[in-house]
């Protein structure tokens, strides 16, 4: 799998991927090996490929597109490389996949689900409302909002600021009153999501092998709160939360009050 693994090392090297994303491609093209296991890869043609297509119709839409695109991709830095001449996967040609993103913000879900956290009185509602609360007044992303240092919360539950620094980035967010008070109230009953009441370096602690919270499971989090809230959880899952937050500000910031 040599060609596999300068390609993963380019990919790395020349894009700007999420770690994830790049799990994914990974995942695609080990997938695409394991199937031409006794085929070079560099021998496959057209028709190999439709045999191999058969077997991805059990994938969601958007997978599929996915591996497509890494493919494609894989096989563009084989002819750079000079080990073919054409790329196989240019004469494959795909139904447009529909995105599920929803095309307009919806300010009623957002409050709502901000409301119903921030409404739970158990340790897991507290974490879960000065999440969103913090989501909903930056533009942190999700995954260095979950491995935040316990540092940062602590300097504002005792009262010292009413802002995150996040070193890391450089970045400074303001704090809202609900959104400090959610901390504050987050920060009482932290202790609960401590692993055999062992001391964790992060805000919010878990039994993951990163000892943190991570995005998958916020949102799952997230999505228990819309089915509790009686909202759509596909609509308002965590990729289509951050998208409204964005046209909520994107709205405010062209359609508010001069």
């Amino acid at each position: 799998m040599t060609y596999l693994h300068q390609f993963l090392e380019e990919m790395t090297a020349s894009r700007k991927m999420t770690r994830s994303t790049l799990h994914a491609y990974e995942g695609d093209l080990r997938d695409f090996y394991h199937f031409f296991k006794d085929q070079p890869v560099e021998n496959v043609a057209f028709p190999d490929i439709q045999n191999y297509l058969l077997t991805q119709k059990h994938l969601a839409p958007s997978t599929v597109a996915r591996r497509l695109s890494s493919l494609r991709q894989f096989y563009t830095f084989l002819i750079a490389n000079g080990k073919i001449k054409e790329n196989p996967f240019s004469f494959v040609r795909m139904t447009p996949y529909k995105s599920k993103l929803a095309p307009l913000a919806n300010p009623e879900d957002v409050t709502r689900l901000l409301e119903g956290a921030q409404g739970a009185n158990s340790a897991e509602g507290k974490r879960l409302s000065v999440l969103l609360q913090i989501l909903y007044i930056s533009d942190m992303s999700v995954n260095d909002l979950v491995s935040l240092p316990l540092a940062v919360g602590l300097v504002v539950s005792k009262g010292r600021k009413k802002f995150l620094t996040f070193h890391k980035n450089n970045l400074i967010v303001p704090l809202t009153k609900a959104a400090h008070d959610s901390l504050q109230a987050y920060m009482k009953v932290r202790n609960h999501f401590l692993i055999r009441n062992q001391e964790s370096p992060w805000l919010f602690p878990s039994s993951s092998q990163k000892g943190h919270l991570t995005r998958q499971r916020f949102g799952q989090l997230l999505k228990e709160l819309s089915l509790k809230m009686k909202l759509d959880p596909v609509d308002n899952s965590l990729y289509n939360f951050r998208y409204n937050l964005r046209k909520n500000k994107e709205l405010e910031r062209n359609f508010g009050d001069d």
